[in-house]
Formats: C-alpha cells, sequence, structure tokens
C-alpha cells in the first residue's frame, strides 16, 4: 500500500500498542496517545487506518459475496470510511494555510476516537479473518502477468467451495446470517464438513457465536433450512455421542498421550494395555469414540488435504503415521445391549466409521484373526464365568473359551478373551458402576488399574461433562447411598441452578417429569428392579403400582429412551446405563430401605426381581451375601440418580428412607 514516504508504520499482532517512526524520530505507545500528541503522526496513521477500512469494505466483504446492503457493521464501517476521506481531504487543503503551523489538531477529538476505535476492531477483523485466504487479503484483486501460453492466474483464492456449499442450504434472504457467522461456519467447516478431522477448535469469539447461534438457527429453521428443532437435535444419540464434539481439556490430554503412546508402540511391535477411568458423566463412551474416528483419520488422510497446522491433533497426521496405521484393525466392544445399539446408529452416519467396528464381547470372542486395537466400553461389565441369559450364551461362552485357550478354563473372563484376540486394549471403566454378580469382579478391575498405573498408561477423567450441578454432585450421590453408617453431613452441599428434588408422592414426580419433557424433552422415569415384569407377557397389564400410580416397564430392550412410548413408561438400570437425560425421576423400590435406629441402610432380598442380580456363582463357587448385594443394588440407583444433566428427582417408597432423604436432598412438597 502507498502511503506518505517520510512515514513508515509498524501495525503489531496486539493492537493495543502502536510504534511509528518518522523523521523526527521514533514514537511508541498505545495509539491513542500517539495521535494526542502529534498532528504530523496523527494524518498519515489516520491515512493508513482508512485504507485499510476501505480494503475492509470494497475488497474483503465482496470477495467471500456478503450482501453490504443488509449487514449494519458493514455499512457503518462504509460511513466511518467516507468521514475519515473526508477529514483527509479537508487535512489536505488546510495543510498549506499558515494558520496550522503551531501544530495544532484539525480533527475533533470525538471524531478521532471513534474512527480509530472502530478502524482498530477492523484490523482485528481482518486478522481473524485472514486465515480464510491462501495470502494477504491486500492486492486479492491484482492478477499476475500472463504465464507461458498466455493463461491468466490470480494470486490467490479463497474457500469458494464453502461460499458455494453454505449458499446452497441458506436461503439468499439471510446473507446476513452467513456474513456474520462466517469465521464460526468456516472455522466448524475446515474441521468438520468435507474432510476427515475432528479436532476441537476454539475459535474467536467462541461464547459470543455459541449465544447468538440459537437465535439464528431458529431463523433459518423458519425458512425451512432445517426440519428439527434444536433441543431435538441436541438430545439425539447423534449428537450426543458424536465423535465431532469438542473435548474437554483432561478428555484432550488424554487422547493426546494414548495416541503417541499407541504410534510408538506400533513402530517397536511392543504390546499395549490402557485404562481410562472415571465417574458417571466425565465422558468415557465419547473419548473411546474420539479416539476411533482420530486413528482412522490418520490412517486414511491424503498428503494433499490442507490440514490445519494450529488444530492440537494436526501433528499426527504424516506419512509416517499413515504408514503405521496401515493395516489397523479396530473395534470398540460394548457389553450393553442397548448402549451398543446407538452406538452402532452413529457410527453408521460418521464417515470412514461401520457400524461392523462396534461388537458384543461374544462377538470379538467369535471373530476371525487378531485385532491390532480393541477398546472397551463400560469394561466393568464384561462377564466372568457365569450362568449367562440363555441357554445359547451359554453354550457360546464355553466353545469361545475352549477355541482360544485350546480347553475348559472356567477361571477365564470376557476380560481374557480381549486380550488374547487383540495386540492392543484400551480399557474404559468405573468399577463403582458394576451391576451384577456376573460382572467383572472387583478384585480383576483393581488389578488392571494396577497394571496400567505400572506402565504409566492409566488415565483418569475427572471434567463432569453431563450433570450441571458442579464435580461433587457424583460423589454426594454416592455419599447418600453409602452402604455403611451413615451421619447427616453438617451442610447440605449447593448444587447451584441444578434441580435436585425427592418427593412424598410419585404422581407429583411423574408430573414434574412430563412438564420438564414438554419443555425441553429427554425427562423419563426410571427405577430399580423392585417389581416383576407383567407386560412381558400380558400387555395390558401393569407392572409397577404405587397408591393410585400404574406404570409399566420399558416395552423396549433397545434404544428405549427415544422411543415412542418412553415418556410413559419406566427404564430400568439395563436400559439406561451410559445414556444422558435432561431429567431424569428416580423411583426408588422396598429393594432399598433405611434403619432409622441403627442409621444404616439394608435390602430386602425378596423385594429385588432380578434374578440374574442375586444369581450365586456354583461353578466358581461363589455365594453372594445380603452385604454384597446391598452393593450392587446401591450401585445401582447411583448410576440412575446421575443420569440427569439439568434435574434429579428422587422419590423412596420405603418411608423410613424417604424421611431420610428429606435431610440431605431439597424436599418437594
Amino acid at each position: 500500500m502507498d502511503g506518505p514516504k517520510e512515514i513508515c508504520i509498524h501495525f503489531e499482532r496486539r493492537c493495543h500498542s502502536l510504534i511509528l517512526w518518522n523523521e523526527d524520530g521514533m514514537s511508541e505507545g498505545k495509539l491513542d496517545d500517539i495521535l494526542a500528541t502529534s498532528t504530523i503522526v496523527r494524518r498519515p496513521t489516520v491515512w493508513f487506518l482508512t485504507s485499510i477500512s476501505r480494503t475492509l469494505t470494497e475488497r474483503l466483504l465482496p470477495l467471500v459475496n456478503a450482501s453490504l446492503k443488509l449487514s449494519k457493521s458493514s455499512q457503518r464501517v462504509q460511513t466511518l470510511t467516507k468521514e475519515a476521506l473526508d477529514i483527509l481531504h479537508d487535512d489536505a487543503e488546510e495543510r498549506n494555510d499558515d494558520t496550522l503551523k503551531d501544530e495544532s489538531s484539525i480533527f475533533e477529538a470525538d471524531n478521532l476516537e471513534e474512527i480509530a476505535e472502530d478502524l482498530k476492531t477492523d484490523i482485528q477483523c481482518l486478522m481473524d479473518l485472514g486465515r480464510l485466504f491462501k495470502c494477504p487479503v491486500l492486492d486479492a484483486e491484482l492478477k499476475r502477468a500472463p504465464a507461458a501460453g498466455g493463461k491468466m492466474s490470480t494470486r490467490w483464492s479463497p474457500h469458494k467451495n464453502y461460499c458455494d456449499r453454505i449458499y446452497q442450504g441458506f436461503p439468499a434472504n439471510l446473507r446476513i446470517a452467513q456474513l456474520d457467522f462466517s469465521k464460526d461456519a468456516i472455522t466448524k467447516w475446515r474441521a468438520h464438513g468435507d474432510r476427515h478431522s475432528n479436532w476441537p477448535v476454539v475459535y474467536f469469539q467462541h461464547e459470543l457465536y455459541r449465544k447468538g447461534f440459537r437465535k439464528i438457527f431458529e431463523r433459518l429453521r423458519a425458512d425451512g433450512v432445517f426440519t428439527r428443532g434444536l433441543d431435538e437435535i441436541e438430545n439425539s444419540d447423534l449428537f450426543k455421542l458424536s465423535p465431532f464434539k469438542a473435548l474437554a481439556d483432561d478428555q484432550a490430554a488424554s487422547v493426546e498421550e494414548i495416541v503417541k503412546g499407541l504410534l510408538t508402540d506400533l513402530e517397536s511391535g511392543t504390546d499395549s494395555m490402557v485404562v481410562i477411568q472415571g465417574d458417571p458423566g466425565t465422558g468415557k463412551t465419547v473419548v473411546a469414540i474420539y479416539l476411533i474416528k482420530l486413528l482412522v483419520d490418520i490412517q486414511t488422510f491424503t498428503t494433499l488435504e490442507d490440514l490445519d497446522s494450529d488444530a492440537r491433533f494436526a501433528t499426527f497426521f504424516t506419512d509416517t503415521n499413515k504408514g503405521l496405521l496401515q493395516d489397523l484393525r479396530v473395534g470398540l466392544v460394548v457389553p450393553q445391549q442397548s448402549l451398543r445399539s446407538s452406538i452402532k446408529a452413529v457410527f453408521n452416519k460418521t464417515p470412514r466409521l461401520h457400524p461392523s467396528m462396534v461388537m458384543s464381547p461374544f462377538e470379538v470372542g467369535e471373530a476371525n484373526g487378531t485385532f491390532s486395537l480393541l477398546l472397551v466400553d463400560e469394561t466393568h461389565r464384561l462377564n466372568q464365568h457365569a450362568i449367562q441369559p440363555s441357554g445359547v450364551l451359554n453354550a457360546k461362552f464355553a466353545t469361545i473359551t475352549r477355541e482360544i485357550f485350546g480347553g475348559e478354563d472356567i477361571s477365564k473372563t470376557q476380560l481374557d478373551w480381549i486380550r488374547a484376540k487383540s495386540r492392543h486394549q484400551i480399557f474404559l471403566l468405573d468399577a463403582a458402576q458394576s451391576v451384577r454378580p456376573a460382572d467383572l469382579p472387583p478384585e480383576l478391575l483393581s488389578g488392571l488399574v494396577a497394571d496400567a498405573r505400572a506402565s504409566r498408561r492409566h488415565f483418569q477423567l475427572r471434567t463432569q461433562m453431563r450433570v450441571r450441578a458442579g464435580s461433587d454432585f457424583v460423589s454426594y450421590i454416592r455419599w447418600i447411598l453409602d452402604p455403611h453408617p451413615l451421619s447427616l453431613p453438617p451442610v447440605r452441599p449447593d448444587f447451584g441452578d441444578y434441580d435436585f428434588r425427592t418427593f412424598d408422592c410419585v404422581a407429583r414426580m411423574r408430573d414434574e417429569i412430563f412438564q420438564r419433557d414438554a419443555e425441553v424433552g429427554l425427562a423419563r422415569m426410571v427405577a430399580g428392579y423392585t417389581w416383576e415384569w407383567k407386560t412381558k407377557k400380558d400387555k395390558k397389564a401393569f407392572d409397577i403400582e404405587i397408591g393410585d400410580t400404574q406404570l409399566c416397564w420399558n416395552s423396549t430392550p433397545i434404544d428405549w429412551i427415544s422411543s415412542s412410548n418412553a415418556l410413559e413408561e419406566v427404564g430400568s438400570i439395563h436400559t439406561v446405563q451410559g445414556y444422558d437425560l435432561n431429567y431424569v425421576g428416580v423411583i426408588i423400590g422396598l429393594d432399598l430401605r433405611f434403619d432409622p435406629t441403627r442409621r444404616r441402610l439394608f435390602i430386602d432380598r425378596d423385594s429385588y426381581f432380578d434374578k440374574k442380580g442375586k444369581e450365586n456363582n456354583p461353578a466358581l463357587g461363589r455365594t453372594y451375601s445380603d452385604d454384597d448385594l446391598l452393593r450392587f443394588i446401591t450401585q445401582i440407583y447411583a448410576v440412575l440418580m446421575t443420569r440427569g444433566i439439568r434435574g434429579t428427582y428422587v422419590y423412596a417408597c420405603d418411608s423410613g428412607l424417604r424421611e431420610y432423604l428429606k435431610g440431605l436432598i431439597p424436599f418437594h412438597s
């Protein structure tokens, strides 16, 4: 850009300071201070800032095909540019006036401050939008000299494919949305839209865009761009389990270290085992899905892609790492049928992932060959040798063990299958979420964690990603349900705006759940297995009867939360473990009671109707006592009471427990 020869100006990346050189020396400091002390510096400075503003309004905005008439901010920049040019024109005429030799200012202070402040903002906009282009915005429309053969080429080209793509989806009368949200949209598109990467991006004014996104979304939805509401999308499994979600710091750090370690082990030919631990809601499942997507992205990326060098995991995308992962055979093992089905659906809609990657432990055991890597979600739900739900599965368990290990061995578990069928394993677990005697025993899980710690391959997730009550909520719930003698805490914790209540009437709790579902969706009733499943054989019957309230268990074992009848039904541990709800209403049945004299929880074995939940293991010589059963039942209720993102409601059938909970949980009269 041409300008007065006697002035050389340098704009630093940080706009709060400026360094100016002129024939009289150097001025340094804040822009306002410099302009206030020297007219000779002020004139060329305003000239340069005005030139940049003209570039913004006359070149940059037309290049992204934005409608200037629809943008108040761009109209304001144009107006200010014209005002600044008028000032400069007047200045040029008055510079020959001898009356100005006293170096007094020719600018009104308020005009100067307004121009300087707005143009300083424009400079920052140019800097933040600079990554859209292959080279500087200035000279954007200049042409090179004709190359050999007479062809003409531009100096650079913007991401026109983004513009074309977004124009197809956005109605013409909402071009203002394209302009105002272009940096957000482009950042997301470059990271997620047509590329392999699922890197987390924290872009300029991230929170500002998040706050305004809902309003823009609803305008687009009203114009027919979207068919589903934002709440409906956010409540879907595809959104909650998506590998394109930004990770929390501890999640991202764990992913980074795990991938580094895996690549090192693949290069050296060393087998490995990783353990990721985390309380409910810390995002273990999301990390597992994210890891698989990232590894597959590295495996399949092309060297011609314009990878974002600023992204956290960009350094993994090398030809060397691609070669190490070339023959990668990866699988995600999910013991629970319902959660497995939901994750399969997500993989089916995610580029380069396939539903066949998501397997049950039995499918892994029966698979041919060896996997490079197996990730196991809800590792604590893997089975030891025990009576399975059906005779077919009993036979499969024995056959798989025999084929893998060469003979009958009742000491072998599904964990042993996983380790025998893969070179590398990543186990995601929370031992406090074991809910049945057939689950892996605590001592085995403790040994797994100890081995991972010894090899420095143990990772702990601590950020609470689900419950909006802070990081202490899960530990408080577990304290309430601690099977050991209890005492009231000196002060009940304050969980802020989190809707945490106990009820003395299940009908009122159900009404509240219905109301919350109408407001934000995804509000459900769940319960302990304290009632027989009558409707399994008689569809006209009711399973749960409390006073005048009659309810039924979940009518489907798969994806119940999203099923059409879910709001009218009651889910169990087997249909909600691993899932998020906005609001959860938990019915604690008569299987769990409270003794006010001894001040401790106890169980009623006869009121617990999960046959597999209290079944002994004669093959291993194990008999499960009331204390063992108390541990399983309290852990079930702890899982149920940590499903709610926005709120948790509790009703206890036992009067003693109901009174006890009133001292620990706010009471809804």
